[in-house]
C-alpha cells in the first residue's frame, strides 16, 4: 500500500489487515511502500488456501477475492 494511503488508514508497516470482495476475504501482513500507487494495493499469488473458522483466508490465497466464472 502506498505511504499515504497507509497513513490515511492509520495503518503501519507490519500490521494485519483484511482484504475483501463481494467474492471473499483475506488476512495479510501489510507493506508499506512508495513504490505502489496511491489507491491501489498490491498482492502476491501462489499461497495456499488456508482458512480459519470464519473462513478467511490466512495465508494469502488472492483466489479467494475472485469469481470462479471463466470471463
Amino acid at each position: 500500500i502506498n505511504p499515504i494511503d497507509a497513513a490515511s488508514r492509520n495503518i503501519d508497516n507490519g500490521d494485519l489487515v483484511s482484504v475483501r470482495s463481494k467474492f471473499g476475504e483475506m488476512n495479510v501482513r501489510v507493506k508499506v511502500t512508495p513504490r505502489i500507487m496511491p489507491h491501489v494495493v498490491g498482492l502476491g499469488e501462489g499461497a495456499w488456501y488456508a482458512p480459519n473458522a470464519k473462513g478467511v483466508d490466512q495465508a494469502g490465497s488472492i483466489n479467494v477475492l475472485t469469481t470462479q466464472r471463466p470471463s
